[in-house]
């Protein structure tokens, strides 16, 4: 039974960040990566969307992690407002 992810042989990226606190904890977990989702769960008013959250998650673990994001890219606009946000 794994009960750590460093006993993990396989490369493991963790979906669902979208806080700086919790992207820093993964590379603290020694993780390859990090998804940056809402999920797909039901959104509420007040929650966070993916791009929104992306430029936090990435100034927090900046090379030091692949990051990804996971949802929320419906045009090619959204490609270039990715980018622009963590340049």
């Amino acid at each position: 039974m794994i009960t750590d992810l460093t006993q993990l042989q396989a490369i493991a990226l963790v979906k669902g960040i979208l806080q700086r606190d919790n992207a820093i904890k993964t590379v603290e977990h020694e993780t390859k990566g990090i998804i940056v989702s809402d999920r797909g769960d039901r959104q509420l008013d007040g929650a966070i969307v993916t791009l929104d959250a992306l430029s936090e998650v990435v100034a927090a673990v900046r090379n030091q992690v692949y990051v990804v994001i996971g949802r929320g890219i419906r045009r090619s606009t959204y490609i270039i407002k990715a980018l622009a946000l963590v340049v």
